[in-house]
This record gives C-alpha cells, structure tokens and sequence, in this order.
C-alpha cells in the first residue's frame, strides 16, 4: 500500500469494532509511511493524514497528531514552515472546524425547496484553511493540469462505456452516445457539455412528450453529482482558492463519500464530481441541501443537467475545461 487512500480503503475494511493497541499502532505506520517526496503534496498529505488521526478508531489529541506527523515527515526532503503541522492537525477536525452552533446538518428527507446559503459556515470555512490550487493539483492521485484529454478523463469515469448525452451546444444538437464512439471522436471539438450520469437508451420522452436523448426519463441511476461555487451573497465571484477551500470542506464533511474529480469549467468556477452511484435519491438531495448551505450553485443538481465535459474546450471562452484532479485508476483497455 503506497497511498494514504489505500491504506484507508484497508482501514475500513479490516479494523475491528474495539481493536487493539497493536491494531492502532499497525494502522498508524502504513499511514505514516504514506508521507510523499517534497513537491509530491507534501501540504495536503498533512491535512489528510492528520483527519484520519483525528477520528475512530485513533481519536488523538492535537500534540499526538502534532509529534507523528514531525516524524513522518523528517525525511521528506524539503524543511516544512513552523505553522504547516499545527495548521494542519488543527484545520482537518470536523469537529473544530466550524463552531457547534453552526454546524450545517444534512436533510433526512427532501423539503420543497432548498435551503439558502448560510454565510457565517462558508466565511468560517473559507477562512480557516489556507489550501490553494496548487495544492489540490499536487494532491492528484493521477495528475492533473492538461495531460487530461476527454477520452482520458471519460474513460476513468465511466470505464463500463455506457451511453452518454453528449452536446455540442445547450439547447440542440445533444446525442446518446459512447464516449469512445468514432463518431464523436473524429469530429472536432469534442462535445464540451454533458450528463454525467449513464442513459437507458437512445432517447425518451420529455415532459412536453417530445423524443430527446436528454429527457429526464431517459437518465438511469445517477453516478456523479456536480457541485460548484459561482458567486457569494454580496454577488461576487468566489476565487479559485476560495473555491478550493469549500471543495475540501465538503470532501472532508461525514456525507460525502468521494469527491472523483476536480475541474476547470473554462470560465471561473470549479466542478467537483461527487460519486453518489451507491446512495439513493433522499441521500442525494440530503448533499445538495448541505452543499447548498456551503453556498454552491443549485444550478447544476438536476438529474439531467449538462455540465462540462472534463478536457475539452469551452466554446464561448476557447480554454480548456482543465482537470486539476483526478481520483481512481487508469483502465488501459477501456478504449478497446
């Protein structure tokens, strides 16, 4: 095991409701040995290997936390800033992250409408973290930046090849197709909006009763919801790092279970692709409720909304729609 993700997959897996001394002294080294080279994500290794320490089934105190970490991190190859660890052990508790009597608590079930945004958690939030873009890139599993074509995102993402509604534009020209479908491959641009949800067919029926691949009853079971910030309450755009900081509050959050991926929409937001194949519609909407108190845009929740498609280039602007995060594994025969 050679990434703090897989010695917590192990974790999960294999610690015992009341386990031992020895358990937590095991489970402790495999998440020391993790620490990267410098320049490999030293900073973000800290946040996360120091919120694993913080919960079950270690519970540590801060200086405890404080101590492994140093030691960890003595051969890493670059000297770490005096506040680095401190920052870190104290930045990655839930618990003392946001104060108790503003702790955003997700829906049980689905209101009439969703919550508004709630500015005292995201100032908090915002202000306690120092994470930046760098850091988010550097913390990658797979890399980052432009190395990410469509085909190189679409095939970690949906690696079975179902059917997706791909479009070149918003309001026409959407199509049900695989995403390795020579059809789309060989013409220029590649769509740069999609579902990020597989179809059950072709088309289906909208509500107007018209055929269209991106009707709502042609979407089958989600796979990824997208949430992202557009602009605060005073109407000003969140900066990048901004934005970071919320995305990490939100992956850290006990209701998220995995963030898969993080990109660049071309414009001025960033997109996290939020795995949720596992979890029912009331489970769902409990993330959109909670992402939204965190001041996300409500626009990209529907089941049926087009969002960017990872590494392709967005029309109105010409940039790319960068991927600066990727988790998973490469499937090398996934466009066979």
């Amino acid at each position: 095991m050679n990434t703090l993700d897989e010695v917590t997959v192990y974790i999960r897996e294999n610690c015992s409701r009341s386990p031992t001394l020895a358990d937590l002294n095991r489970y402790a080294k495999l998440i020391l040995n993790t620490c990267p080279a410098s320049g490999k994500g030293v900073h973000y290794w800290l946040f996360q290997a120091a919120r694993l320490f913080h919960k079950k089934p270690f519970r540590l105190k801060a200086e405890k936390i404080c101590e492994l970490l140093e030691s960890a991190t003595a051969n890493c190859g670059r000297a770490l800033e005096p506040h680095e660890i401190p920052d870190a052990v104290s930045n990655s508790d839930e618990e003392s992250l946001i104060p108790p009597h503003l702790t955003v608590k997700p829906r049980e079930s689905r209101p009439r409408g969703l919550p508004p945004p709630k500015g005292e958690i995201i100032e908090e939030a915002i202000r306690r973290s120092k994470l930046t873009l760098r850091d988010l890139i550097d913390a990658s599993p797979l890399g980052g930046t432009e190395r990410f074509q469509p085909l190189d995102a679409l095939e970690r993402l949906f690696p079975e090849k179902p059917l997706l509604c791909l479009a070149w534009d918003k309001y026409r020209d959407c199509v049900a197709v695989r995403w390795n479908d020579p059809r789309i491959t060989r013409r220029r641009p590649y769509p740069p909006l999609m579902i990020p949800s597989p179809l059950l067919g072709k088309k289906g029926r909208t509500r107007g009763g018209k055929l269209s691949a991106r009707a709502l009853s042609n979407v089958g079971k989600r796979k990824y919801l997208v949430i992202e910030w557009d602009k605060n309450g005073e109407g000003r755009p969140y900066t990048v790092d901004e934005q970071v900081r919320l995305i990490w509050f939100l992956a850290n959050s006990r209701w998220i279970e995995e963030i898969v991926m993080v990109l660049f929409s071309g414009k001025a937001s960033l997109h996290s692709w939020v795995k949720v194949d596992q979890l029912d519609e009331k489970e769902i909407w409990a993330i959109c409720c909670f992402a939204r108190e965190l001041g996300a845009d409500p626009q990209a929740f529907g089941k049926a909304q087009l969002i960017r498609t990872p590494g392709a280039v967005r029309p109105e602007t010409g940039k790319q729609q960068t991927v600066y995060y990727m988790k998973g594994e490469s499937h090398e025969d996934a466009r066979d």
